[in-house]
């Protein structure tokens, strides 16, 4: 149903919105739970590289690395920690100081 939704909101030219990454996020939820690591983990890359072209909001950007993070830190924890680093430096540059 989630794949069907996706391909609807695209084939109307609105594969670059908010609506579309919340369906893309929703499905890569969906097959983490359904032990689809492999199929969530390209789900979720997706929607890391599409948060900059929607948004200019960084809190959405660290929120999109925030869930590629959990699936990593379930599925192999070289890649979870590189991540984390790397989201420790963009941290530094995006999000704001309190």
């Amino acid at each position: 149903m989630l794949k069907r939704a996706l391909k609807i909101l695209k084939s109307a030219n609105q594969g670059e919105t908010i609506g579309y990454i919340f369906l893309l996020k929703r499905l890569a939820h969906v097959c983490y739970l359904g032990r689809k690591f492999a199929d969530a983990e390209k789900f979720f890359q997706v929607v890391i590289d599409l948060v900059p072209k929607v948004t200019s909001n960084p809190l959405n950007a660290f929120a999109a690395q925030k869930n590629m993070l959990l699936l990593y830190t379930y599925t192999d924890l070289d890649k979870a920690k590189a991540l984390s680093e790397r989201m420790a430096i963009d941290a530094k540059d995006m999000l704001p100081l309190f």
